[in-house]
């Protein structure tokens, strides 16, 4: 299995995908016509200090090792992150997590454990390399997931320049079933026109339908342009339609 890398495609299939030759993660894509390496998402680790601050790092049903070698499914360059650091699994929508016997361990909010199932909203830590679990799994409608303990306020308002991930739209039918579209700080344009944050093949959507504006805590779809846009505040786990295709949003 290819490496779960943490920066998303724009678009469907356009993109070099990141193999075992060691790119650097700023250059590879995680988008697929079914998720990656055809299988749906089933949740994200999202970085939350560090050079992997605001990235996240998808993750499918399955195994997956987490460490600093390139041959880590998962593969993190914080200091201290053993070569073959972690493993998560996720069976049926359940997460868990074990030590592989790494030098600093893992703490699961704050503790620290050898194994331990992992639930949506979990704060994992890889000796100083802390990051928010996020299941893909849908949720009421104005859902919010309790980080335990929660972030400091000011871990998604980062003084530098960097667009961080907040959210993900997340396919519910048709081609694009199980794939997720990352959406980071600032404006998401979405449509049937290449070189958008969300380019979708779909003749139904106008070329630059609209875009997702998203801050820390807040996600709204606002769609058309020149003084007649309507705009939508999203929930998480709320529905949304565009063109031929449904998605969901998962926010952070």
């Amino acid at each position: 299995m290819g490496k779960v890398c943490p920066i998303a495609e724009r678009g469907l299939g356009r993109g070099a995908m990141k193999s075992q030759f060691g790119l650097s993660h700023a250059l590879c894509s995680t988008q697929s016509a079914g998720g990656f390496n055809g299988q749906p998402v089933g949740g994200w680790l999202v970085g939350l200090n560090g050079q992997h601050w605001g990235e996240d790092f998808r993750i499918c049903e399955g195994s997956h090792a987490i460490g600093s070698a390139f041959t880590s499914n998962i593969c993190l360059t914080h200091p201290g992150i053993s070569a073959r650091h972690a493993e998560i699994s996720i069976d049926s929508g359940a997460a868990s997590i074990r030590d592989l016997g790494a030098r600093e361990g893992i703490l699961v909010n704050g503790q620290k454990v050898s194994s331990a199932q992992i639930l949506d909203g979990d704060e994992i830590s890889f000796g100083a390399a802390r990051f928010v679990f996020r299941t893909s799994t849908r949720r009421e409608p104005g859902y919010r997931p309790t980080l335990r303990p929660r972030p400091e306020s000011s871990a998604f308002r980062n003084e530098t320049p960097k667009r961080v991930c907040m959210a993900w739209l997340v396919g519910q039918y048709g081609p694009y079933t199980g794939q997720d579209f990352r959406l980071v700080t600032g404006a998401n344009f979405f449509g049937s026109d290449e070189g958008l944050e969300i380019s979708l093949v779909d003749s139904k959507l106008a070329p630059r339908a609209g875009y997702f504006a998203v801050d820390a805590g807040e996600c709204v779809l606002i769609i058309g342009g020149n003084g007649s846009s309507s705009r939508r505040p999203l929930l998480d786990s709320d529905e949304v339609q565009t063109g031929s295709h449904g998605f969901y949003v998962k926010i952070i």
